[in-house]
């Protein structure tokens, strides 16, 4: 008999993806949004992230000191503080973010097996703790360096909300922050006009004011969210890297986008089809919990058609949620939903193993 080894020539598959990678990568893809919330807000505006990523890793800590092995240097608490941190207003008291993310490890993650075992995502469940338990200090937003002197109050998309409510919305969402006294910024002024001069002039169209602001983050919002193109440009990464699953955030947006431009401009007597969906996923938050929250894969389908099935329903969810709920942004709330049907989703888009049938949501052979 000859001891040489038999290759294992089975259908296997290797990926160099790591939980340790995954974690950092995704930690050092939002190190940008930190620091341009640090230069938008002040110095204020690192407190909370470090009080939430201090409370993460500390509870941690705590619940598996007395393993061999403590699961600190996976980077997944990190990662937990560091995006609960980034969902809060720049001025929230600090012992929040700070509760909040011991309520993310101990009760959402830890208590039922730790990573990869949690049932919905830790940061965003924390993130909506926090709401329900402070929501007025959850509700106190702090102006941008550069606004006005003495401007302060809420975010576009509860301005916009407000003003719609009150029945002088204007043309569309731009229309209610101009009628709110929203400031412009005056770069953002000069380049809108720049362009509709050089560009958009020649196709008959005029672009407003306001959305440069919303794009670059020159506005109010949670401390991580305001900054569209610095999210976008770490999404690029992630996606491109595997880190996360593409098919979820692209029918997250499909949805969203299709939504808001079907019924977005009914509340402005626009009709059907009229909506601005540009305004829409440039505000509340969007992209933040389309690349950075739903996409956990640890509360995400672990199948193809499954992450579309959440994608969808995560952008539906969060239309409705946004403008017939309390929670203007709607995006946390929706995706919250959707992970605790993640169990029932990856139940019903499983493949069927060859040579197997289905009974009743079962295999047999």
């Amino acid at each position: 008999m000859s001891s040489t080894a038999v290759p294992n020539k089975g259908p296997l598959f290797f990926s160099a993806l790591t939980t340790h990678g995954m974690m950092w990568s995704v930690s050092i893809c939002l190190l940008p949004v930190v620091f341009w919330g640090l230069f938008l807000f002040g110095l204020g505006a690192l407190f909370p992230v470090l009080s939430a990523i201090v409370g993460a890793c500390v509870t941690e800590f705590a619940l598996t000191i007395h393993k061999e092995r403590t699961t600190l240097q996976d980077g997944s608490a990190v990662l937990t503080g560091l995006l609960l941190g980034l969902s809060m207003p720049p001025g929230v008291p600090v012992f929040i973010p700070f509760l909040a993310a011991v309520f993310a490890i101990a009760v959402i993650k830890m208590t039922f097996g730790g990573l990869g075992s949690n049932w919905m995502n830790p940061a965003l469940g924390a993130r909506v703790f926090a709401q329900i338990s402070w929501p007025e200090q959850m509700s106190r937003w702090v102006a941008p360096v550069g606004f006005p002197e003495g401007w302060s109050g809420a975010t576009p998309l509860r301005i916009v909300r407000d003003t719609v409510e009150a029945g002088s919305a204007g043309a569309g969402p731009i229309g209610a922050l101009r009628a709110s006294g929203y400031p412009t910024s005056a770069l953002d002024i000069e380049v809108t006009d720049f362009v509709n001069q050089q560009l958009f002039s020649r196709i008959g169209v005029d672009l407003p004011h306001g959305y440069l602001d919303l794009f670059f983050g020159n506005t109010l919002g949670a401390i991580g969210e305001v900054s569209a193109v610095l999210l976008l440009l770490g999404s690029v990464y992630l996606l491109a890297s595997g880190t996360a699953a593409w098919q979820i955030p692209t029918s997250f947006f499909v949805a969203f986008a299709f939504m808001a431009r079907a019924f977005g401009g009914i509340p402005y007597g626009l009709g059907l089809f009229e909506g601005d969906v540009l305004f829409a996923v440039l505000s509340g938050g969007f992209l933040l919990t389309a690349f950075y929250f739903a996409t956990d894969p640890a509360s995400s389908p672990n199948t193809g058609l499954g992450m579309w099935v959440y994608g969808v329903g995560a952008g539906v969810l969060a239309y409705l949620f946004r403008h017939f709920g309390m929670d203007t942004g709607g995006c946390a709330t929706a995706v919250l939903v959707m992970n605790v049907c993640v169990p029932l989703i990856n139940r019903l888009t499983a493949p069927r193993i060859f040579g197997m049938r289905r009974v009743k949501g079962e295999m047999h052979g």
